[in-house]
């Protein structure tokens, strides 16, 4: 049996970073995953404490993403909890506790 390499070291744990705390329709904030090989990940998240699902992202070479906000975003605070690679069922938590709140 042929084992496929792990995205991410034995052990560890991924890091998340946003680029803001707080953003409003118009603008845009990043997410920065690090401890994570992978390109394209599915990231769960709550709002306002409520477990909402999952959204995907295709992270850069420097393992970000930007999100615009419109006037279709929810308001409240998001909370993001785990990430796993697209290819692999297992889910992550972040070492972080990261949050942003759209106004």
């Amino acid at each position: 049996m042929i084992e496929k390499p792990s995205d991410i070291a034995s052990g560890s744990r991924p890091r998340i970073e946003l680029s803001r705390t707080e953003v409003a329709v118009g603008e845009t904030y990043a997410i920065r995953i690090s401890g994570l090989a992978a390109l394209e990940v599915y990231i769960s998240y709550s709002l306002d404490g409520k477990p909402m699902g999952q959204f995907s992202a295709y992270l850069g070479n420097d393992g970000a993403v930007e999100f615009p906000i419109s006037q279709t975003t929810r308001k409240g605070t998001y909370r993001f909890l785990a990430v796993r690679p697209i290819n692999d069922p297992v889910w992550i938590d972040f070492a972080d506790n990261v949050a942003i709140t759209v106004k």
